[in-house]
């Protein structure tokens, strides 16, 4: 390991938010949809991830692991699924922003989850799911993401629509973002 580094990343998101008194009115009444405060309590958020940035973290996650339209829908906020992520991802570039050093840079990771559906079990069509993932990760890439990661995979139809809609948003906004996985 000479001359090389190890990379940390940060820690999870969502214990990190029950840990927190979180004001009734910035929930508006969708308790529970963590990336619902990416809009309405941006602070806490940021919050959170300064933490990480402060404790050492390289790599800082999104609070988007649950941003897709149909995970979105199930709290009635499918249509706000584009401005929750781009918000999430605006939120790390800006904390990233102020802790990278020339010795210790910072990346953005956006996060993107599982979702509460999977194809394999018939959940959710494959067409749909890439077709969803493909908008959330060109908002991920408008929020200022260096890396996506798709975390906690468990169906590998899931994970063959991430990488698809990943290709085909770093195509369609003319990047090339690198990809994490974590099966």
């Amino acid at each position: 390991l000479t001359g090389k580094k190890i990379l940390v990343i940060d820690g999870a998101m969502g214990t990190q938010i029950q840990s927190m008194e979180i004001p009734e009115e910035a929930w508006e009444g969708k308790e529970g949809c963590n990336e619902l405060l990416n809009a309405t309590a941006p602070e806490l958020i940021r919050r959170i991830h300064e933490r990480y940035a402060m404790a050492g973290a390289d790599h800082i996650k999104t609070n988007t692991f649950g941003s897709m339209n149909w995970v979105l829908d199930e709290y009635g906020l499918g249509h706000r699924a584009r401005e929750l992520a781009q918000r999430g991802a605006e939120l790390v570039k800006e904390v990233c922003g102020e802790y990278s050093t020339p010795q210790q840079p910072r990346f953005v990771l956006g996060s993107i989850g599982p979702g509460t559906k999977l194809p394999s079990l018939g959940h959710i069509g494959y067409d749909e799911m890439f077709e969803g993932n493909t908008e959330f990760c060109k908002a991920l890439i408008d929020g200022g993401v260096d890396i996506f990661i798709l975390e906690t995979c468990q169906d590998p139809l899931q994970i063959k629509a991430g990488l698809h809609a990943i290709e085909e948003a770093n195509k369609q906004r003319g990047t090339n973002i690198p990809t994490m996985v974590s099966v």
